[in-house]
This record gives C-alpha cells, structure tokens and sequence, in this order.
C-alpha cells in the first residue's frame, strides 16, 4: 500500500492537478477580494430607519419588531440596488414610463426650488400700482383658447407646462387645439358675449385672469381650455383691499414662476442641441 501511494505521489499528472488547483484557487480568492472591493456602497442612514419606524408605528399603532424592521432595511436595499441596476442598463432611457415619471419628480424639484418669503404690505401694493390694469373693471378683452372636448388633466397639464416654459404665442399655440366649432380667437369681447360663447363660469374665470400669460385648463360647457388673454379694455380699478388676496397669490405666483424659469435656464446653460442630418 505504502508503495502504491509512493508511486502515485510522484506521478507527473498528479502534480499537474495538485498546481493546477492551487492556482485556481489563488485566483478564485483575488477575484473574489477584487469583485468585494469594486462593489457600490448601499447606505442607509440612521434617520431613513427612524422614519421606517415612525411610518410603521403610525399606520399600526404599535412599535415594529426588530426582525421586521430588519426585513424592510432589506426591501430597501434590494430596490435601490434595483434602481442603480436600472441606470447602468439605462432602463430609464429606454421605458417612456420610467422616463415620465422621472420626468414629474424633476419638473416638481425645480417647482419646489423657489422659497417662499411672505411678502409686506408695501410689497403688494407697488405689485398692485406697477399691474393696475390687472385689477381694474375690465369692459372688453381680447383672447386665444385651446380647446380639448375631454382632455385628460394630465395631458393639459403637460401642454401648460410646454406653454408656458417655452413661451409659446397664441398664434403658435392655438396649432395644439382640438376642432372647435366656433372661433379659436374672440376680439373686443364683452363679458356678456363670453357668457353667452361658452356660458358663464368661463366667463366669470376669464375676466379674472392676468393678460400675457396661458392659463391653467378651464372648463366651458364645450370642454376645457387653456387660455392666453391677448388685451384688456379696462375702466376704473379696484380698491387695493378688495382685491388684496388676488394681488397677494399673483405676487407669489409670479415670484415663484421667475425662480423657476431661471433654474430651468441655469440646467439649459450645460446643454446644447444638435439636429443630426
């Protein structure tokens, strides 16, 4: 026996499977110690676990248990994990609803960019004085609309936005309208011609908008529209204090409309556009 295993020790190809599994195992080692060094790094910070358990306790009304709080770290993990895995195929390049919904989250980041200071008295009167027309009796007015005779608000919202970031003309912009059975324009319209057109809420949100600028959808008795207020013919203004709350949520609105359009122009300063022939 003692001879036999003499023999096969110094067999050529015994030496050859000894080194071979060496080697394998050498380099099974460093690939594994290089694969764990080129991982991405997960982290999960102590607040994030604090607002799971808050979360749980809220909707159950009890304190989570350690295990599961532990299975909800895990959850997290496995779907940021997901999510990196995502952006390295470049999923969200390719699925027009992935693209979409990121899309919303940055529109709403850059719609959330813009602080809010509440503004004085003094603020709001010199935004009343420097838009008077805004806020005087208006007799006549001059307008374009956009039809859709059942636009999804989505949809509408996604045409506003490209309206007004881009500043599209009425003339431009009436090229996005549905078939409309009347006129796409009314000019020198009183408010009793509008009632009369599309019927009396239109007419009664009509008269209350600002001039220059698209409006959100409103809705007539034909659909939705949105509106851009070309001119006003207006008669004597109101009293400050009777208009103070419109003066107020036009100030914010316009404040905060100008932050944003400059943030959306601050990203725009990296890019450019090429039109491949």
């Amino acid at each position: 026996m003692i001879k036999f295993f003499t023999k096969l020790f110094f067999e050529p190809l015994l030496y050859f499977l000894l080194v071979g599994g060496l080697i394998y195992l050498y380099y099974a080692s460093v690939t594994k110690s290089a694969s764990l060094s080129k991982q991405n790094i997960i982290k999960l910070q102590a607040s994030e676990l604090e607002r799971i358990e808050r979360a749980y306790e809220k909707k159950y009304n009890h304190p989570i248990k350690h295990e599961l709080l532990y299975a909800y770290m895990l959850r997290e993990f496995y779907n940021r994990v997901l999510l990196q895995e995502a952006y390295r195929l470049e999923l969200d390049k390719q699925d027009t609803q992935i693209a979409k919904i990121l899309l919303t989250k940055m529109h709403a980041i850059l719609q959330n960019s813009a602080p809010f200071e509440e503004p004085s008295e003094k603020q709001l009167y010199d935004y009343y004085r420097n838009h008077i027309q805004e806020y005087s009796k208006v007799k006549h007015l001059s307008f374009t609309h956009i039809f859709f005779a059942d636009g999804e608000d989505e949809t509408l919202q996604d045409i506003y936005e490209m309206l007004h970031m881009l500043d599209i003309s009425p003339e431009v912009g009436v090229g996005l309208s549905e078939v409309f059975e009347g006129k796409n324009r009314m000019s020198g319209a009183s408010y009793e011609d509008v009632a009369q057109e599309f019927g009396k809420y239109f007419a009664s949100k009509l008269f209350a908008l600002q001039s220059k600028k698209w409006s959100h959808p409103i809705h007539s008795k034909y659909g939705k529209h949105l509106v851009y207020v070309e001119q006003k013919e207006v008669a004597e203004p109101y009293a400050f204090e009777s208009v103070q709350d419109r003066v107020y949520r036009d100030f914010l609105e316009d404040n905060r409309s100008r932050v944003v359009d400059m943030a959306y122009k601050d990203i725009l300063k990296s890019y450019a556009l090429q039109v491949e022939k």
